[in-house]
């Protein structure tokens, strides 16, 4: 982490933005429970807990690193983090998610 924070560090540019945007996609992409959800063997957090997990650490490095980029760095263009991450989210979704639990917890039901 720490040679990445240096390559990040100083004025944001176009570059430097790119870079970040395909660290921190790929960062969250690799992350996988230790222990597989035990009714549907899904191996992946959901995604509001990886959500506030990335928060938290952005926000870290902002206090207590004077790091200057977060995710309102990496959206609104094309092959951005939040899009990406939507459209992964979408594929677990389908793949791990029955119906059933879904109508159970549709707000119109």
């Amino acid at each position: 982490m720490a040679y990445v924070y240096t390559m990040l560090a100083g004025k944001k540019t176009p570059a430097s933005l790119k870079l970040f945007n395909k660290l921190v996609t790929e960062w969250q992409l690799s992350i996988k429970m230790d222990k597989p959800d035990k009714e549907s063997g899904c191996p992946y957090p959901q995604a509001s807990s990886m959500n506030s997990n990335r928060r938290a650490f952005f926000s870290g490095l902002k206090n207590f690193h004077l790091f200057q980029m977060g995710s309102e760095d990496i959206r609104g263009f094309p092959g951005a983090f939040h899009g990406n991450m939507k459209a992964e989210y979408a594929r677990r979704i389908a793949k791990w998610v029955s119906n059933d639990s879904l109508l159970l917890h549709d707000k119109k039901y």
